[in-house]
């Protein structure tokens, strides 16, 4: 199967252009107290969402579910999140939001139609014969 990268399944997925990919998943992927925030933060700290922002990017060139781990360690160890804004009052995306919606983007992107209905990527078993 073609490795293809989060960015084109998301926006597949969603049914938005991959222009709107950052905007998107930031959205979604933020704390909910940081949402009435989002747009005033920025002006108190130009940067603010920077991190944030490179987490976003490396998300989207994932190919795998199993690489969000190395990703979502450096997320959280980038020097900003120690800032009391973001750490203690989390007005930043969330690693775990974000892991779930990895997850589930993956988990819906099976290519073969004999497994799209399926968590695990297995093809159908062939029916046994009647033992009688």
């Amino acid at each position: 199967m073609k490795s293809v990268r989060f960015i084109d399944l998301y926006c597949q997925q969603q049914g938005i252009d991959a222009a709107e990919f950052g905007a998107h998943i930031f959205d979604r992927a933020l704390y909910p107290q940081a949402r009435p925030l989002a747009g005033v933060l920025p002006l108190i700290r130009r940067d603010y969402f920077q991190a944030d922002r490179f987490f976003i990017d490396d998300v989207a060139r994932l190919q795998r579910y199993e690489d969000f781990h190395a990703i979502g360690v450096e997320y959280s160890q980038h020097h900003s999140n120690g800032w009391f804004l973001r750490r203690v009052l989390r007005l930043r995306v969330s690693t775990e939001r974000m892991r779930g919606i990895v997850r589930e983007v993956f988990k819906g992107s099976v290519m073969e139609p004999e497994t799209m209905d399926s968590i695990a990527p297995f093809l159908p078993e062939e029916p046994l014969p009647d033992q009688r």
